[in-house]
């Protein structure tokens, strides 16, 4: 049983609480377009649990504002989550305030 993710975005901010998960993810992806456009922070704090379908997710967030204006950073990011950040090699892809 999964806890469901929820999101609210406040002005250029997102803020991401529950499980970002492959299980939870699909609500937020399709969202993404209208989300993206006018945020350039993501807060994970509140995430409990973040898989690797989930780190792709956040990955490709910040990936898309490459393109269309300047990047988003995050800030938050947990230990379980820098552990998970790491073992894949992305701490210089990743953008986030320490």
């Amino acid at each position: 049983m999964s806890t469901n993710l929820k999101w609210e975005v406040k002005g250029k901010h997102l803020h991401l609480k529950g499980e970002l998960t492959y299980e939870t993810l699909r609500p937020l992806w399709l969202e993404r377009d209208k989300i993206i456009k006018s945020i350039e922070h993501i807060n994970v704090f509140e995430l409990t649990r973040v898989d690797t379908g989930g780190l792709a997710l956040l990955i490709h967030l910040q990936q898309f504002t490459f393109i269309n204006k300047p990047p988003i950073y995050f800030s938050g990011i947990t230990r379980q989550l820098y552990a998970l950040i790491t073992l894949y090699k992305l701490q210089k892809i990743i953008n986030y305030i320490p």
